[in-house]
């Protein structure tokens, strides 16, 4: 499952579907149009929570979706990544959450879990390192931006 189908939520998952995973996504709004052309599945929160094993978390910052209720329903061997700026959910309901050993935290930087001791956990882990939107694709794409608004300028002046 996907939470936040936003430019990182949709690479996350058009990456898992490339492995041919099942792809549920939950978004503020609904994209019929990579439904259609991925086969992404929207549900309801609740509904992505209770069924996907692995939930990747691809929020905006300051954005805390995911709480106790959530969590209640994330039984069983589960898996959650936050590759959100910040942590995306209760920071006390994920550790009532991580007290089960058969539920597993990954975050790219300390900062995604919303507290440094979460890290002391066993079923929990990080790299702290983020490529912070510095992948050569981001640069390609910045760089053609400028050149379409220097040739957009030149064009109406």
């Amino acid at each position: 499952g996907v939470i936040g189908l936003g430019t990182s939520g949709t690479l996350i998952a058009r990456a898992l579907k490339f492995f041919k995973a099942e792809v549920s996504y939950f978004s503020r709004t609904r994209k019929p149009e990579l439904e259609n052309e991925y086969g992404f599945i929207y549900k309801d929160l609740n509904t992505l929570c209770k069924d996907s094993e692995a939930i990747f978390l691809a929020l905006n910052k300051n954005v805390f979706l995911l709480q106790k209720e959530q969590f209640d329903l994330m039984n069983g061997k589960r898996i959650l990544f936050n590759t959100s700026i910040g942590p995306g959910f209760n920071v006390e309901a994920l550790k009532e959450w991580l007290k089960d050993e058969n539920h597993f935290f990954f975050g790219d930087t300390l900062n995604t879990a919303g507290d440094h001791s979460i890290w002391k956990k066993k079923n929990t882990f990080t790299i702290n390192k983020s490529s912070g939107g510095k992948t050569y694709q981001a640069y390609l794409r910045l760089g053609e931006k400028v050149l379409n608004n220097i040739y957009e300028y030149l064009n109406k002046n």
